[in-house]
């Protein structure tokens, strides 16, 4: 089970650089590094990190969708797709593709 300094260094991380992180919980950069390396610490940020991806790329999708909904009267989906290319908010094509086609859907019943 991580401590309380490494959950704060889970958080600081998603921000700051290692130096940074260390710097702020009055560490050693080689404890930090440590924990970096450690099965359960790695895991627990790369979830976080996945975590921290899918938030942002919700938030961009609705931005993009009330972006859409401000410029309703164009209703250019190509429009639409390019802001999205622009946001690069995607981690796969796959996903591109579900949201495309939300938001096709989307446009079609405005």
């Amino acid at each position: 089970m991580l401590n309380h300094k490494q959950k704060q260094a889970l958080l600081l991380l998603m921000d700051n650089t290692d130096q940074h992180t260390a710097e702020v919980l009055q560490i050693r950069i080689s404890t930090l590094q440590k924990w970096i390396h450690s099965p359960e610490f790695s895991q627990t940020l790369q979830n976080t990190v996945n975590e921290r991806k899918r938030a942002t790329a919700r938030l961009t999708c609705t931005a993009i969708h009330n972006a859409m909904l401000l410029l309703s009267a164009n209703k250019d989906p190509k429009l639409a797709i390019e802001i999205t290319k622009l946001g690069k908010s995607f981690e796969n094509q796959e996903e591109e593709d579900d949201y495309m086609a939300t938001l096709a859907k989307a446009l079609a019943n405005d």
